[in-house]
């Protein structure tokens, strides 16, 4: 009887706490047919839309919960091809991406982003030549206003690992 009085309570608690919860938030995510940007409520996957189309194509997405901003690597427009970090601005829906390495380092293999808008990217070999040193970088969140924001060596890369 004791068993079952306390299975009976716990079923009741179960279900009281299922109805309770609520489906809140985004889902992001790269559309696999034209690698662009798309969202669709957590509720809901009926309702995607896109957000964002890059001109390059989009390789990788880092999104904070709750922040304005979605730092993505692409490949760069310019004359050499490389991967380069951009900001989109989720409060600017029909503004451009904003280069934040303009192939000022070497090939981007890897970002992130906090919920305060602070970017860490990681710079890697890939065979050109380029002034800064190939590691991982900081890009404060003050800086992100600046047309060309100034980036923090964290940590120098001093080996590669070969195949």
């Amino acid at each position: 009887m004791k068993y079952t009085l306390f299975c009976f309570f716990l079923a009741i608690f179960v279900l009281l706490a299922t109805t309770q919860a609520e489906f809140t938030g985004d889902i992001v995510y790269i559309h696999p047919d034209d690698a662009t940007l798309w969202r669709t409520p957590a509720w809901d996957g009926r309702n995607a839309h896109q957000i964002f189309s890059h001109s390059q194509g989009i390789e990788y997405m880092a999104v904070p919960k709750n922040g304005p901003y979605i730092l993505i690597i692409a490949m760069t427009t310019g004359p050499k091809l490389g991967l380069d970090a951009y900001l989109v601005d989720r409060t600017r829906p029909h503004a451009k991406a904003r280069n934040l390495t303009r192939q000022k380092y070497d090939s981007i293999q890897d970002i992130d982003i906090s919920h305060n808008g602070d970017v860490v990217f990681l710079s890697q070999i890939s065979g050109r030549k380029h002034d800064h040193p190939h590691g991982l970088y900081l890009i404060p969140r003050e800086e992100l206003e600046n047309d060309f924001p100034k980036a923090k060596l964290i940590l120098a890369k001093i080996t590669r690992l070969n195949s």
